[in-house]
């Protein structure tokens, strides 16, 4: 029998500021206590996820309303919780891209009328090749110039990993993520956004039993190949300065 399942998440609230008061709440309970909660102390607070999603059919997996409604939400929202927690640091949108100039111009417009502060600019990016990460960042970068927000606004790409296409290759690209490439890819992804102008990167995902997970193996978990190029990343960073490397050889990187 068919289930129709509705995903509640992704439809507009009927009251925005109510909405925006509600995140206030949530943040209070994972960072003050508030209704038996916690004192966890998280910094970076993040409004939506992809509401630039579209499926080949048109359909939107992530917001249902219009864009115009969504910079009304996120702006909304933004104004609220920074008002509320000045110390922290809110941002988003975390777009499918950073090169979609259609969202960019209606987001950074808005913030710019509004005299908005951005603590962060979001975005994230799936990729054959480490360099597509570094152009995306490169282009977060100027928009961020574009509209004035270049100075105290982090770029963060907080979602990537090796991804041949989402049609034919997909399944191919699952594959690649458990493998010796996709733990290649996630190593020399790290050398090439090191010196591009990323204020974080962040690997899509460590969540066990899921697809994308190419760190540990669903059926044992056992440490796959991205997992060590993680941890190799990490004990290099321990070494602290980092010194000049070239190779001549496009296809090899050296840290």
């Amino acid at each position: 029998n068919y289930i129709d399942i509705k995903a509640y998440r992704i439809y507009p609230p009927k009251d925005f500021a109510k909405w925006a008061r509600i995140c206030e709440h949530i943040i209070m309970h994972y960072n003050e206590g508030w209704a038996d909660g916690f004192h966890y102390d998280i910094e970076y607070w993040e409004i939506w996820n992809e509401p630039d999603c579209h499926n080949p059919d048109g359909s939107n997996p992530c917001w249902q309303g219009t864009d115009e409604q969504f910079i009304d939400l996120f702006t909304i929202t933004l104004r609220h919780l920074k008002s509320c927690f000045p110390q922290l640091k809110i941002g988003g949108p975390a777009l499918c891209t950073s090169r979609n100039d259609y969202y960019n111009e209606l987001l950074f417009t808005r913030l710019q009328k509004e005299k908005l502060p951005l603590d962060f600019f979001s975005f994230h990016c799936y990729a054959k090749e480490p360099a597509e990460l570094v152009e995306v960042a490169e282009y977060g970068k100027k928009v961020l110039q574009r509209y004035g927000y270049d100075t105290g606004t982090e770029l963060i790409l907080n979602e990537w990993n090796y991804v041949q296409s989402w049609t034919d290759e997909y399944p191919h690209s699952i594959r690649v993520m458990a493998n010796p490439k996709g733990g290649a890819f996630v190593c020399a992804a790290m050398q090439d956004c090191q010196n591009s102008p990323l204020d974080m990167l962040m690997y899509y995902d460590w969540r066990p039993g899921t697809a994308f997970n190419g760190l540990f193996d669903f059926r044992t978990d056992a440490p796959l190949w991205a997992y060590w190029a993680l941890y190799s990343w990490g004990k290099l960073k321990t070494l602290g300065t980092q010194v000049k490397a070239e190779t001549a050889d496009a296809d090899i990187r050296v840290t």
